[in-house]
């Protein structure tokens, strides 16, 4: 028998509001109920935002982005497998991690970088994982885990980089630094990161390749996301 698991989509701590205290009290109020109720949490944040959560957060949406809301709902419903992170007992560190069947399995942390954790981001379905992690410095550093292995995909030429999301091709998508230590989107695809530009938050793309999230131009012309289509490789 399959045990019963509940999604919260709303804000939720650090973001400071209403909804994310009521959440929060919800999520507790769920696990007195029964205790043997598993509940993930889908955190809303601002475009542009991106908030350090605790084991209760499974997924991130964006606030005003019906896409992500949808890539959510794909992200749900097509696999029993869930990505996340989760504190790892005595060890003093949160590792990126997958959930199936009850089963965890722990995807560790970025080999040779000496960082204290990883977080998922995104899934496809054939179970790669995006998402990002810090090194000794501190820095964060976008990742991909495929074949049972977890690799630095690289940057811009800066120090950092945050992975989003990735599609069933294979394609991901986030932000790097450049040289001068400018924020700019990316698309990674066929073990090469392309560059989208300045001020570019890439933070959906579906599986045609379409890109979605805020940008510059977008933001002086209206509140939608702007969409970027990629070629497939």
């Amino acid at each position: 028998m399959r045990s019963t698991g509940i999604a919260v989509v709303a804000t939720h701590p650090p973001r400071r509001c209403g909804i994310a205290t009521f959440s929060l009290d919800l999520i507790a109020a769920l696990r007195l109920a029964d205790p043997g109720i598993a509940v993930k949490v889908a955190a809303i944040e601002e475009p542009g935002v991106r908030y350090s959560y605790g084991d209760d957060v499974r997924w991130r949406v964006r606030q005003g982005d019906a896409q992500s809301f949808r890539d959510l709902a794909d992200a749900i419903n097509e696999s029993d497998v869930v990505a996340g992170s989760m504190s790892i007992p005595g060890e003093g560190h949160t590792d990126a991690v997958l959930w199936q069947n009850g089963r965890i399995t722990d995807l560790g942390l970025l080999p040779g970088e000496g960082g204290i954790f990883t977080d998922a981001s995104g899934i496809n379905k054939t179970n790669e994982v995006a998402g990002s992690g810090d090194n000794r410095e501190s820095m964060e550093r976008a990742w991909v885990w495929r074949n049972g292995t977890m690799t630095d995909i690289g940057t811009l030429g800066g120090p950092q980089a945050a992975a989003y999301a990735i599609n069933n091709a294979g394609q991901i998508v986030g932000f790097a630094q450049t040289s001068t230590d400018a924020d700019h989107g990316y698309v990674f695809a066929g073990g090469k990161m392309t560059d989208l530009g300045l001020n570019i938050f890439p933070y959906a793309i579906n599986n045609n390749g379409v890109i979605v999230g805020p940008g510059a131009a977008a933001a002086r012309s209206s509140s939608a996301a702007a969409p970027v289509r990629t070629s497939r490789t």
